[in-house]
């Protein structure tokens, strides 16, 4: 078969994107691995090679297939993936000696449909190792080549597992060491088989290989018992395997009295028993045991004899205050549910929870009840509300009666209500203060919102035991130095955080030594890293204990506990409560076996009882047990995996729900919210990292008929969602990205802190001069907040939380000020958001003699035309035809990364201001303008290599369909198109020559390679610092122009058609001179050798001993100012003549002293001669890794020739633009002279 149809069959076979297997380690990689294994062996045995053999007869295939097929049944249960590559390792031809270099393995890439059959499995196998091996032919080099394979190190550019079958009858293998992670061998012989599980010990534990090899025999006997087995129904455990893990799970549930009592009664029991101890710190004031309980029975008489009834519910709306915890235990020794809506939620979130629920009963402080309506009203803080007996109630409720209700984000753009019931409560209680060391006495916190299941630990938890709760207000929950006040005077011993509050109360210097004192701390609701878990230990006391916490609001509270004593990476979850069994299953509902991921399902007393009027999700997430009839189970779409010692790891969400300083968020809440706003058609919801922060934020992207109005938006999301919910950014698009499947392709999803592509939501706020600070505070706040923000997309009018920041940045802008010699108060900062509001706020502190450099801002404004502009503009204008701006291509071996490269260009663009002059016709006239950061930076396409297409014509081509439908008035100066090679990636960068010159192209060159190399190294991005504006450049060429009495002609040529003739050097003589190159000739060795070779030539050529020419070069010197890195065209040149004393024809050049026989004359703008030589080679000298291969300029058409210079590939050439005028003949002999004077200079340095 022909290599090309060989070729075809492979580049469609390994189509991207490559599928990449996701094996669960043991152990994270640290290093590339080397080829020494280990492995594990086991026989088949004679009585499964029998049934082998009858299988074989019965389904018309070969052991080889067979064992293969397993082999995926297997990845595919081990990884949940349905897109997997084996490589099997197999001859180029059967009657050859040779074998694939470097035992590669033949790639075999099977697609697994949801109800596959394991026979269907199979025949696909048995179909495409078929193809593969009869177009073996296109060799390892050439495959290689098209995918990168990387055949070292742990990373493998196909697949990361083989299959390698040895007939031990014929067969010239032997044995091997892994290649890969991990390879399954199997050597047959006529009557039994040996199969070995190859494995890198550094990331596999053999005990869990001889458990892969155990779950390979149960896939086989399956298949061997039953042939038409669905792929859904292979299990990796046997039945006694599975019953045994789940009797390690089902612990007994502890026994003690308080079980047979419900909450409140356990509070009960406690005001019976120390009923002078204090219950409740609010304010520095003490409600004792008694007095709190009177309290609540006098109240809960009121509800009961109002009609309060068992599975009734009470909705409770009051502020923080002993008032709350006083409702709740009213509410439940009435015997009903309550449901507390916390008074900061948006009038909408409230109404629909109260409709929702059907409220009857509304408990509620007066101040806070609104055109709130129900059938029974009754006031918090009116007297008249509470009956005169104070005694304890009888009970009317039991365990399977409500507890109470607690509403969450729900997917549908729907809040839903959680209905938990006493026996879960009651079990949690239990099993919770079993686990951690919560004591009678102990003052804990009471710092979590009453919408947060959290809550709970800190109140009726602690009333059960007989703690004390030390109730934060409103006013302290948001300002951690008071929170800290509160600590210390309080003398609090436990407490309770999200990691995300801890990172919040962090931030303000000093606020956590207040948690020296503390004996318990508890952390959850999100997952707890290493460094917050050190960052903590380094707050509290040596014999403090901590604990990480983990459970869904559908399970009771917290469902799983850790004691964290020593560092851990990552983390884990721990195991279960008592009585609470944590199972992972697989996506098929099979139990997974230990060390394999799958969604947590929890089970046990804590499950509630579903959602409130919602059966079709209750149905959906509350299933049946599949292996205890009559017992349910909670999927928590949490994905974990079971650890050898029992502890669960937590890998992350199965969908996308997310959790956000510690609240669970439905991101299709949201865009369920966004989609009734006026003109949105679409809107997705996502997370971005926030930059250096470890943490999350919302971002909405929409499209939508026009741009909204940003305060208008963020005013009716306000108005619609809890501030939480509330999207720190919103960028607008005019597209969603998809997948080739049509769903929505979140990774192309632009990253809204650097702004390349899409329009921020808040861009079009603001007034024209918002975007600067007016004095020196709101310069200070500028440079502050785009130090913590990452970005510079915000205005003075614009509210910080709108800009993307959070409250833990509110503490961090504050202690940064602080630094810098400023003082602004917390509270101040929350309630003003924006710079313009916030800068009169700002006091001087004692360190006032502290300096403040603000960096150079960006250049905006009116730019005047130097004459070279002019001349060209009405050039370009004049012309029907031909290019109209230079381009570069630039080559990537590795290959781009499109978010690097996208945040490289932004900041190169960010500091050459004259990229963003934009062009704007006015009359008869055009003005020259430069644009501010948010006019369109650049532009960015990409696209795909076409198959048996030249790389540089194909970009040529692109360009030059690009440059046909530029107009010159376009937003941008600078065109980027990203094409991707199959060996590699290029970038093709279209610029204008009214901005560039030959020079600024060099610095815009060096400045993104290296600006990219410091984005992918994810080190902050510094580029050498900025000189003179070329704006500045332009107003003093205009003032020295007026000076001299108005504007001289720019040439006596301007021809608008120019011809080209190009000559290379070859690759012998280019890489002669290159690599005579030193560190003290660098700069000017190919340029000296050039200029004095071409002056040479046309005295020669056209008897001219006089010649001379003209150098591009920066040459005018402004005192105090510099432009030795400025982009911008400034039509510089140097004179240079061949010295007429030292002329002599038929002396050899190669004895002439290069740096002697050329004078520089500094003409500055005088545009005397008529020949000009452009260097080009310095382009590809400093592009840090990247190569530049081409580059293309225009000719200005102001000379009668124009010669440019520079390196395509690994060849010098040398490029002679000339007008119509000039016979071509007498250039080509020119250009001919110039090529034999080098060939002289070449040999000289040999």
């Amino acid at each position: 078969m022909p290599n090309q149809t060989m070729e075809s069959y492979w580049l469609q076979e390994l189509e991207e994107p490559l599928p990449k297997l996701e094996l669960p380690y043991d152990k994270l990689p640290e290093k590339i691995r080397s080829e020494k294994g280990s492995a594990v062996a086991t026989n088949v045995g004679s009585e499964r090679m029998e049934r082998v053999e009858a299988y074989m007869l019965q389904q018309h295939t070969d052991k080889q297939t067979l064992l293969l097929s397993c082999q995926f049944a297997l990845l595919h249960k081990l990884t949940g993936d349905r897109d997997i590559i084996i490589g099997i390792e197999s001859e180029i031809d059967p009657h050859s000696n040779e074998s694939l270099p470097n035992r590669f393995g033949l790639p075999i890439r099977i697609s697994l449909h949801e109800g596959i059959s394991f026979s269907a499995l199979l025949r696909q196998v048995e179909e495409k190792c078929s193809l593969g091996l009869r177009n073996s032919r296109f060799l390892y080099e050439e495959l290689a080549s098209k995918f990168d394979l990387k055949q070292s190190g742990l990373e493998n550019a196909l697949y990361a597992t083989m299959f390698r079958y040895i007939d031990a009858s014929f067969s010239r293998h032997t044995a091997g060491d892994a290649s890969l992670p991990l390879v399954l061998q199997c050597r047959m012989d006529d009557y039994d088989a040996e199969l070995q599980l190859l494995y890198d010990p550094s990331l596999f534990r053999a005990v869990t290989i001889e458990a892969y090899m155990r779950y390979y025999l149960h896939i086989v006997d399956q298949v061997l018992d039953e042939p038409q087995l669905e792929l859904a129904s292979i299990a990796l455990l046997t039945e006694q395997e599975i019953e045994e893990s789940l009797l390690a799970t089902s612990v007994l549930q502890a026994r003690n009295d308080t079980d047979r009592l419900m909450a409140h009664e356990q509070f009960e029991r406690q005001a019976s028993l120390t009923p002078e101890a204090p219950a409740l710190i609010f304010e520095q004031k003490t409600m004792t045991y008694q007095e709190l309980n009177a309290r609540a029975n006098r109240l809960a008489r009121t509800l009961r004899t109002g009609g309060v009834t068992p599975d009734g519910i009470v909705v409770i709306i009051a502020h923080r205050s002993p008032d709350l915890l006083i409702g709740i235990l009213a509410v439940l020794k009435a015997g009903a549910a309550y449901l507390a809506i916390d008074p900061t939620f948006p009038e909408d979130r409230k109404q629909f929870m109260l409709g929702d629920s059907g409220c009857r009963f509304l408990l509620v402080q007066r101040e806070l009840k609104g055109d709130i309506d129900a059938e029974k009203i009754w006031h918090l803080d009116e007297e008249s509300n509470y009956d005169e007996d104070d005694r304890d109630l009888e009970p009317v409720s039991g365990m399977d009666n409500l507890a109470y209700i607690i509403y969450t984000s729900g997917s549908t753009g729907r809040p839903k209500g959680i209905m938990i019931e006493h026996r879960g409560l009651v079990h949690f209680f239990a099993g919770f203060a079993a686990e951690l060391p919560l004591l009678k006495g102990q003052r804990i916190l009471g710092l979590a919102t009453v919408s947060f299941d959290i809550f709970i630990v800190e109140t009726l938890l602690p009333l059960s035991l007989g703690m004390t709760i030390v109730l934060a207000s409103e006013e302290e929950k948001n300002d951690p130095s008071r929170l800290s006040v509160l600590l210390t005077k309080e003398q609090v011993d436990v407490l309770q955080l999200t990691p995300s509050r801890y990172k919040w109360w962090s931030a303000q210097s000093g606020a956590t030594e207040a948690f020296s004192r503390l004996t318990l701390l508890m952390i959850g609701a999100e997952p707890l890293t290493p460094s917050i878990w050190r960052s903590l230990k380094a707050c509290l006391s040596p014999s403090a204990r901590l604990f990480n916490l983990y459970g869904p609001t559908e399970t009771t509270v917290w469902a799983s506990a850790q004691e964290v004593t020593e560092e851990q990476h990552p983390i884990t979850i721990g195991r279960g409560l008592t009585g609470t069994p944590l199972l992972v299953m697989n996506a098929d509902g099979q139990l997974q076996p230990d060390g394999v991921p799958g969604e947590l399902y929890i089970g046990g007393p804590g499950l509630g009882r579903g959602y409130m009027n919602r059966p079709d999700l209750t149905e959906a997430a509350f299933v049946r047990h599949r292996y205890r009839k009559g017992e349910k189970l909670y999927r928590t779409g949490d994905i974990v995996r079971k650890l050898q010692n029992g502890d669960f790891l937590y890998i992350g969400r199965r969908d996308f729900q997310v959790k956000i300083r510690g609240f669970r968020i439905e991101m299709g809440e949201i865009e369920q919210v966004l989609l009734r706003y006026p003109g949105i058609h679409e809107a997705v919801l996502h997370t971005v990292p926030i930059a250096g922060q470890d943490e999350l934020a919302l971002c909405a992207y929409i499209v939508a008929e026009e741009q909204p109005d940003a305060a208008k938006l963020r005013q009716y999301l306000a108005s619609q969602l809890p501030a939480y919910l509330i999207p720190s950014y919103t960028m607008s698009l005019e597209a969603i990205p998809l997948t080739p499947t049509g769903k929505v392709d979140r990774k192309s999803l632009p990253d809204p802190t650097k702004h390349s592509t899409g329009i921020l939501q808040d861009f079009t706020a603001g007034g024209e001069h918002d975007n600067e600070p007016h004095n020196e505070q709101e310069g200070i706040l500028f440079a502050v907040w785009e130090k913590l923000l990452g970005h510079r997309a915000f205005h003075r009018n614009q509210p910080f939380f709108d800009s993307g920041g959070s409250s833990i940045m509110i503490i961090r802008v504050c202690s940064q000020l602080e630094q810098e010699g400023w003082k602004l108060k917390v509270e101040d900062m929350f309630r003003h958001q924006t710079i313009a509001s916030i800068a009169p706020l700002m006091k001087r502190t004692a360190s006032e003699h502290q300096e403040w450099s603000l960096f150079s801002g960006t250049i905006e404004g009116k730019v005047e035309f130097i004459r070279g502009q002019q001349a060209y503009l009405a050039k370009a204008c004049s012309s029907s035809s031909g290019r109209v701006y230079d381009y570069s291509i630039v080559y990537c071996p590795e290959g781009f990364d499109e978010r690097m490269l996208t945040l490289a260009l932004g900041r190169v663009m960010e500091r050459h201001d004259a990229l963003r002059i934009g062009y704007f016709p006015k009359g008869d006239e055009v003005i020259q303008y430069n644009q501010g950061m948010f006019a369109p930076l650049f532009k960015f396409e990409q696209s795909e290599l076409p198959k048996d297409q030249p790389i540089i014509s194909y970009m040529e081509q692109m360009m030059e369909e690009a440059d046909r439908r530029r107009s010159r008035f376009s937003d941008w100066r600078l065109e980027a198109h990203w094409c991707k090679g199959d060996a590699g990636d290029y970038l093709a960068l279209m610029g204008d020559p009214l901005v560039m010159d030959a020079f600024s192209w060099n610095i815009l060159l060096e400045d993104l390679g290296s600006a990219y190399q410091q984005a992918v190294a994810s080190t902050d991005i510094r580029l050498p610092a900025k000189t003179n504006s070329f704006q500045l450049y332009a107003q003093l060429m205009k003032e020295q122009e007026a000076k001299r009495g108005g504007q001289p002609q720019i040439d006596r040529m301007n021809q608008t058609t120019m011809h080209r003739y190009t000559v290379s050097l070859g690759a012998n003589m280019s890489e002669l001179l290159l690599s005579s190159i030193s560190d003290e000739n660098d700069e000017w060795f190919v340029e000296n050798i050039l200029a004095h070779t071409l002056l040479q030539a046309i005295a020669e050529e056209w008897r001219d001993e006089q010649a001379h020419i003209r150098l591009d070069a920066r040459t005018i010197n402004l005192p105090g100012l510099n432009y030795s890195r400025t982009i911008g065209r400034m039509d510089q040149t140097l004179t240079v003549a061949l010295n007429q004393y030292a002329f002599e024809p038929d002396r050899p050049v190669q004895e002439f002293g290069i740096a002697d026989d050329t004078q520089s004359v500094e003409d500055g703008i005088i545009a005397s001669p008529t020949r000009l030589l452009v260097r080009m080679d310095k382009l590809a000298a400093s592009m840090s890794g990247l190569e530049m291969i081409c580059h293309y300029r225009q000719p200005t058409g102001f000379y009668e020739i124009e010669g440019s210079f520079g390196k395509f590939e690994s060849e010098l050439y040398v490029a002679f633009d000339y007008a119509n005028s000039e016979d071509s003949a007498t250039i080509r002999l020119l250009a001919d002279r110039v090529l034999g004077l080098v060939q002289d200079v070449a040999s000289w340095y040999k």
